[in-house]
């Protein structure tokens, strides 16, 4: 049956939608649709349209990128638009460095 707008819709109008659906072949639609939609896998092609929308390159530290693998960017260092994406080993690595740094420099002083 065609569609109405709820604003629209009176109980007349309703009861009469009700007896079109008894028509045969709406119901062989009916039951075609059914058929179809229950050899769709609805929970992975829903989980495919939500990954296909994530800004994936907008996520992976860029580091790990650049060694070959892929890891999730935890952090951003750098400017706002000119930043960096690591991950918390990256993250990890450079305060370690930097801790090392610092030590040196202070046996230095």
């Amino acid at each position: 049956p065609k569609s109405i707008k709820v604003t629209k819709l009176t109980a007349e109008i309703l009861a009469k939608k009700f007896v079109e659906l008894l028509d045969p072949e709406i119901r062989k639609k009916a039951l075609e649709m059914a058929t179809d939609m229950n050899k769709e896998d609805g929970i992975q092609s829903g989980l495919e349209h939500f990954l296909s929308a994530l800004p994936r390159d907008n996520m992976l530290c860029d580091v790990s990128l650049l060694l070959g693998e892929v890891r999730l960017a935890k952090f951003r260092l750098g400017a706002k638009r000119r930043h960096l994406k690591v991950c918390v080993e990256v993250a990890s690595f450079l305060e370690w460095t930097q801790q090392q740094v610092v030590s040196v420099a202070s046996r230095l002083s």
